[in-house]
């Protein structure tokens, strides 16, 4: 098993799973990032490189970006022109139901 790690990827970059299972509030997300950043790292899921967990906050980073907005403090980098974020890596999922439970 690998060890948990936090790394900065590319926004862009990150795979969404094929279904997310939870509903996200945008305006709700960018208002708490205004207020604590992004206190928490997105997952990603070595075994398949979707995401685990975190798709609202990666859809609200986007939407910070594409606005032309600061990006959220701390979990979001800018390097050059490319935001980076804040993934959690050293998590694999058995299969794919497991992936979706989590």
């Amino acid at each position: 098993m690998a060890d948990l790690k936090i790394e900065y990827l590319p926004l862009d970059d990150l795979e969404r799973a094929l279904v997310n299972a939870k509903g996200h509030d945008d305006d709700t997300t960018r208002r708490s990032f205004e207020r604590f950043g992004m206190a928490q790292a997105i997952i990603r899921d070595d075994r398949t490189g979707r995401l685990l967990a975190g798709h609202g906050r990666v859809d609200a980073t986007v939407a910070m970006r594409d606005a032309g907005e600061k990006p959220p403090e701390p979990g979001v980098k800018v390097v050059g022109e490319k935001w980076t974020i804040a993934v959690q890596t050293g998590v694999s999922s058995k299969d794919d139901e497991e992936a979706h439970a989590l």
